[in-house]
């Protein structure tokens, strides 16, 4: 019953571990896409000459703008993740024990998250 137990917690620590280490990784790229969207909104806006171009240079303002927004969103989820994940880890200590290696790794996810 108890080895149960700790395999569920081991199982849900793997979880939220790989969670938190996604969401890491889709902030970073939202961030990196970000600043290229922007960065071809404005080439498009300067280089713009006739009417579709502007329009164009517009609409990849709105895009730059949206990847912005999807930065915030992605911050949130990641923190609650990693917040998720240390509380898992600090409820669990004595249970998390035959696993530390793994209780590493999530801290460093955690880490990474900024939290």
């Amino acid at each position: 019953m108890v080895v149960d137990a700790n395999a569920k917690i081991v199982r849900e620590l793997k979880i939220k571990t790989g969670t938190v280490k996604r969401l890491v990784k889709e902030t970073a790229y939202y961030e990196k896409e970000a600043v290229q969207q922007a960065e071809k909104a404005e080439n498009m806006k300067n280089e713009a000459q006739t009417e579709d171009e502007k329009y164009n240079a517009k609409k990849m303002a709105e895009v730059a703008l949206e990847s912005k927004q999807m930065i915030g969103d992605s911050k949130r989820r990641m923190e609650k993740a990693a917040q998720e994940l240390l509380k898992l880890i600090n409820d669990n200590t004595a249970e998390l024990e035959d696993s530390a290696e793994l209780v590493e790794e999530a801290r460093q996810h955690i880490v990474a998250a900024g939290i």
